[in-house]
């Protein structure tokens, strides 16, 4: 299941990819993280990154297609603000969007996103 998530913040051309609070909760304590280099331009649902854990190492995937404008370099001496406020100061990496008006529609919003969770936990 795609734990990533893309926020489009008022007023702002760029968007703010993290992990989502189950990501996080999945992957449990996060002790290190490694992002391509500001500037890298990707396409939707390629690896931008590696998170590692106590339990694994994962891949980023980029959830939009674009370029890396800014890394959280807050996570590299800090990574485990994923798991402590993942849609705070956890955020991973902001990118210009390439793509924005079709690859938005693939998209879960939050609502749609909670349903799927639901739905897993009871099949």
């Amino acid at each position: 299941m795609n734990a990533y998530r893309a926020r489009i913040e008022k007023g702002k051309q760029d968007i703010v990819i993290g992990i989502s609070d189950y990501g996080a909760k999945l992957l449990n304590e996060i002790v290190y993280v490694d992002i391509a280099e500001k500037g890298t331009r990707v396409g939707r649902m390629q690896p931008v990154g590696t998170v590692e854990s106590v339990k694994a190492i994962s891949e980023i995937f980029a959830p939009i297609s674009g370029v890396i404008v800014e890394l959280n370099d807050k996570l590299e001496k800090t990574p485990e603000l994923i798991n402590t406020a993942p849609y705070g100061e956890g955020w991973l990496l902001r990118l210009a969007p390439s793509n924005v008006a079709d690859e938005s529609k693939m998209l879960m919003d939050h609502n749609a996103y909670a349903s799927l969770l639901r739905a897993s936990r009871t099949s």
